[in-house]
Protein backbone atom coordinates (compact mmCIF):
# COMPACT_ATOMS: atom_id res chain seq x y z
CA UNK A 1 0.00 0.00 0.00
CA UNK A 2 3.05 2.28 0.65
CA UNK A 3 4.94 1.44 -2.33
CA UNK A 4 1.71 2.41 -4.17
CA UNK A 5 1.16 5.64 -2.27
CA UNK A 6 5.03 6.44 -3.57
CA UNK A 7 4.42 5.37 -6.96
CA UNK A 8 0.86 7.73 -7.01
CA UNK A 9 2.85 10.89 -5.35
CA UNK A 10 5.77 10.18 -7.94
CA UNK A 11 3.34 10.07 -10.73
CA UNK A 12 1.39 13.03 -9.35
CA UNK A 13 4.46 15.03 -8.99
CA UNK A 14 6.28 14.49 -12.84
CA UNK A 15 2.20 15.24 -13.97
CA UNK A 16 2.41 18.67 -12.07
CA UNK A 17 5.94 19.21 -13.60
CA UNK A 18 4.73 18.69 -17.39
CA UNK A 19 1.53 20.36 -16.97
CA UNK A 20 4.12 23.53 -15.76
CA UNK A 21 6.73 23.27 -18.50
CA UNK A 22 4.22 22.85 -21.13
CA UNK A 23 2.36 26.16 -20.38
CA UNK A 24 5.59 27.57 -20.49
CA UNK A 25 7.55 30.59 -18.64
CA UNK A 26 8.22 30.02 -14.55
CA UNK A 27 5.64 29.64 -12.24
CA UNK A 28 4.54 32.75 -10.72
CA UNK A 29 4.37 32.53 -6.42
CA UNK A 30 0.73 31.44 -6.42
CA UNK A 31 1.46 28.16 -8.15
CA UNK A 32 5.11 27.83 -6.49
CA UNK A 33 2.50 27.94 -3.37
CA UNK A 34 -0.09 25.06 -4.39
CA UNK A 35 2.36 23.10 -5.57
CA UNK A 36 4.18 22.97 -2.24
CA UNK A 37 1.11 22.31 -0.38
CA UNK A 38 0.26 19.97 -2.41
CA UNK A 39 3.69 18.28 -1.74
CA UNK A 40 3.75 18.65 1.94
CA UNK A 41 0.38 16.98 2.26
CA UNK A 42 1.33 14.17 0.13
CA UNK A 43 4.84 14.00 2.34
CA UNK A 44 2.20 14.00 5.44
CA UNK A 45 0.12 11.06 4.10
CA UNK A 46 3.07 8.86 3.30
CA UNK A 47 4.70 10.00 6.73
CA UNK A 48 1.34 8.67 8.55
CA UNK A 49 0.88 5.82 6.62
CA UNK A 50 4.29 4.26 6.89
CA UNK A 51 3.93 5.10 11.18
CA UNK A 52 6.78 7.85 11.21
CA UNK A 53 4.84 10.76 11.74
CA UNK A 54 5.86 11.36 15.24
CA UNK A 55 9.57 12.04 13.85
CA UNK A 56 8.04 14.84 11.65
CA UNK A 57 6.15 16.50 14.55
CA UNK A 58 8.96 15.46 17.50
CA UNK A 59 11.29 17.38 14.70
CA UNK A 60 8.42 20.95 14.77
CA UNK A 61 8.40 20.16 18.47
CA UNK A 62 12.38 20.36 18.75
CA UNK A 63 12.75 23.66 16.44
CA UNK A 64 9.69 25.37 18.42
CA UNK A 65 10.83 24.94 21.70
CA UNK A 66 15.03 25.74 20.15
CA UNK A 67 12.76 28.98 18.94
CA UNK A 68 12.05 30.15 22.33
CA UNK A 69 15.61 29.78 23.73
CA UNK A 70 16.84 31.56 21.18
CA UNK A 71 13.70 34.15 20.51
CA UNK A 72 15.35 36.49 23.59
CA UNK A 73 18.53 36.72 21.89
CA UNK A 74 17.99 37.11 18.57
CA UNK A 75 15.55 40.54 20.13
CA UNK A 76 18.90 41.23 22.14
CA UNK A 77 20.91 41.90 19.22
CA UNK A 78 17.86 43.17 16.53
CA UNK A 79 19.42 46.35 16.31
CA UNK A 80 23.00 44.95 15.34
CA UNK A 81 21.53 42.78 12.94
CA UNK A 82 19.24 45.35 11.43
CA UNK A 83 22.33 47.48 10.61
CA UNK A 84 24.23 44.47 9.22
CA UNK A 85 21.25 42.90 7.15
CA UNK A 86 18.75 46.21 6.89
CA UNK A 87 20.35 48.08 4.66
CA UNK A 88 20.93 45.25 2.60
CA UNK A 89 17.76 45.70 1.90
CA UNK A 90 17.90 49.20 0.55
CA UNK A 91 20.22 47.87 -1.89
CA UNK A 92 18.19 44.68 -2.93
CA UNK A 93 15.74 47.60 -4.12
CA UNK A 94 17.32 48.19 -7.19
CA UNK A 95 19.71 50.52 -6.44
CA UNK A 96 23.70 50.94 -5.99
CA UNK A 97 23.79 50.51 -1.85
CA UNK A 98 25.40 53.76 -1.70
CA UNK A 99 24.24 57.19 -1.18
CA UNK A 100 25.98 59.87 -3.21
CA UNK A 101 26.07 64.30 -1.91
CA UNK A 102 27.90 66.26 -3.91
CA UNK A 103 29.18 69.70 -3.20
CA UNK A 104 32.01 72.07 -5.32
CA UNK A 105 34.59 70.25 -3.15
CA UNK A 106 33.10 67.22 -2.40
CA UNK A 107 31.68 64.12 -3.59
CA UNK A 108 30.43 62.31 -0.33
CA UNK A 109 29.42 58.72 0.28
CA UNK A 110 27.25 56.73 2.29
CA UNK A 111 27.71 53.16 2.20
CA UNK A 112 24.07 51.15 3.21
CA UNK A 113 25.62 48.11 4.46
CA UNK A 114 28.10 49.40 6.89
CA UNK A 115 26.94 53.21 7.48
CA UNK A 116 30.50 54.47 6.94
CA UNK A 117 30.84 57.75 5.69
CA UNK A 118 33.49 59.00 3.53
CA UNK A 119 34.49 61.49 0.54
CA UNK A 120 36.49 62.10 -2.38
CA UNK A 121 38.35 65.63 -2.29
CA UNK A 122 37.17 67.19 -5.73
CA UNK A 123 39.23 70.53 -6.34
CA UNK A 124 42.58 71.89 -4.50
CA UNK A 125 45.89 70.54 -3.55
CA UNK A 126 44.13 67.50 -1.89
CA UNK A 127 42.21 66.74 -5.10
CA UNK A 128 41.67 63.18 -5.31
CA UNK A 129 42.65 62.31 -1.91
CA UNK A 130 39.81 60.44 0.68
CA UNK A 131 38.41 61.99 3.80
CA UNK A 132 39.41 59.04 5.19
CA UNK A 133 43.19 59.55 4.67
CA UNK A 134 43.65 62.84 5.71
CA UNK A 135 45.47 63.65 8.64
CA UNK A 136 43.72 65.98 11.69
CA UNK A 137 46.54 69.22 10.01
CA UNK A 138 45.01 68.67 6.64
CA UNK A 139 41.23 68.45 7.83
CA UNK A 140 41.61 71.80 9.39
CA UNK A 141 43.23 73.02 5.98
CA UNK A 142 41.10 71.44 4.26
CA UNK A 143 38.10 73.48 6.41
CA UNK A 144 39.69 76.59 6.28
CA UNK A 145 40.04 76.34 2.20
CA UNK A 146 36.08 75.56 2.23
CA UNK A 147 34.95 79.00 4.08
CA UNK A 148 33.55 80.49 0.80
CA UNK A 149 31.20 77.42 0.21
CA UNK A 150 28.37 76.74 2.52
CA UNK A 151 27.50 73.61 1.54
CA UNK A 152 31.41 72.06 1.02
CA UNK A 153 31.51 73.38 4.93
CA UNK A 154 28.06 71.30 5.66
CA UNK A 155 29.42 68.90 3.86
CA UNK A 156 33.15 68.69 6.06
CA UNK A 157 31.14 69.14 9.52
CA UNK A 158 29.03 66.26 8.70
CA UNK A 159 31.83 63.81 7.59
CA UNK A 160 34.02 64.74 10.19
CA UNK A 161 31.26 64.50 13.34
CA UNK A 162 30.02 61.48 12.38
CA UNK A 163 33.53 59.79 11.48
CA UNK A 164 36.35 62.02 12.92
CA UNK A 165 34.45 63.55 16.33
CA UNK A 166 37.01 62.55 18.56
CA UNK A 167 40.16 64.13 16.49
CA UNK A 168 38.52 66.95 15.42
CA UNK A 169 39.73 70.29 17.15
CA UNK A 170 39.08 72.88 14.42
CA UNK A 171 35.55 75.14 14.00
CA UNK A 172 33.79 72.40 12.66
CA UNK A 173 32.54 71.79 15.97
CA UNK A 174 29.65 74.01 15.74
CA UNK A 175 27.29 73.37 11.94
CA UNK A 176 27.23 75.87 9.75
CA UNK A 177 23.69 77.66 9.10
CA UNK A 178 21.15 75.21 7.99
CA UNK A 179 20.43 75.04 4.26
CA UNK A 180 17.40 76.72 2.69
CA UNK A 181 17.72 75.32 -1.02
CA UNK A 182 14.74 73.85 -1.69
CA UNK A 183 15.59 72.78 -5.43
CA UNK A 184 17.22 69.52 -6.58
CA UNK A 185 17.38 67.23 -9.60
CA UNK A 186 16.03 63.91 -9.99
CA UNK A 187 19.59 62.73 -10.84
CA UNK A 188 20.86 64.05 -7.64
CA UNK A 189 17.64 62.76 -5.40
CA UNK A 190 18.36 59.55 -6.76
CA UNK A 191 22.17 59.08 -5.95
CA UNK A 192 21.05 60.63 -2.36
CA UNK A 193 18.68 57.76 -2.00
CA UNK A 194 21.17 55.33 -3.84
CA UNK A 195 18.07 54.48 -6.12
CA UNK A 196 18.52 54.04 -10.10
CA UNK A 197 16.78 55.66 -13.04
CA UNK A 198 13.20 54.54 -13.00
CA UNK A 199 12.85 53.54 -9.14
CA UNK A 200 9.33 52.87 -8.14
CA UNK A 201 7.85 55.27 -5.63
CA UNK A 202 7.59 52.13 -3.03
CA UNK A 203 11.46 51.77 -3.35
CA UNK A 204 11.95 55.37 -3.21
CA UNK A 205 10.04 55.47 0.23
CA UNK A 206 11.82 52.46 1.44
CA UNK A 207 14.94 53.85 0.71
CA UNK A 208 14.33 57.36 2.72
CA UNK A 209 12.83 55.07 5.59
CA UNK A 210 16.76 53.46 6.03
CA UNK A 211 18.47 56.18 5.22
CA UNK A 212 16.81 58.66 7.68
CA UNK A 213 17.36 56.19 10.48
CA UNK A 214 21.21 56.03 9.52
CA UNK A 215 21.22 60.34 9.31
CA UNK A 216 19.06 61.51 11.85
CA UNK A 217 20.70 64.32 13.86
CA UNK A 218 19.89 61.93 16.75
CA UNK A 219 21.53 58.88 15.63
CA UNK A 220 24.74 60.22 14.71
CA UNK A 221 23.58 62.05 11.30
CA UNK A 222 23.60 65.84 10.44
CA UNK A 223 20.72 68.19 10.03
CA UNK A 224 21.85 68.99 7.01
CA UNK A 225 22.17 65.25 5.26
CA UNK A 226 18.64 64.64 6.66
CA UNK A 227 17.34 67.36 4.84
CA UNK A 228 18.92 66.15 1.41
CA UNK A 229 17.53 63.32 2.37
CA UNK A 230 14.32 64.32 2.71
CA UNK A 231 14.32 66.95 -0.10
CA UNK A 232 15.67 63.95 -2.13
CA UNK A 233 12.14 62.12 -1.52
CA UNK A 234 10.09 65.17 -2.13
CA UNK A 235 11.88 65.41 -5.29
CA UNK A 236 11.11 61.43 -6.62
CA UNK A 237 7.47 61.78 -5.45
CA UNK A 238 6.34 64.93 -7.30
CA UNK A 239 8.18 63.37 -10.25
Amino acid sequence: MTKLILLLAIVLAVWLSWKQLTRGGPPDRATLIRYGMIGGGILLVVLMLTGRAHALFGAIGAALAMGVRVLPQLLRYAPMLQRLFGVYAGASGGGSGQSTVTSRSFKMTLDHTSGRMDGTVSQGELAGRSLSSLSADELQALWNACQGDADDLRLLHAYVQRERAAEWQGPGAEAPPPATDSNMSEKEALAILGLEDGATEDEVVAAHRRLIARMHPDKGGSDYLASRINLAKSTLKKG
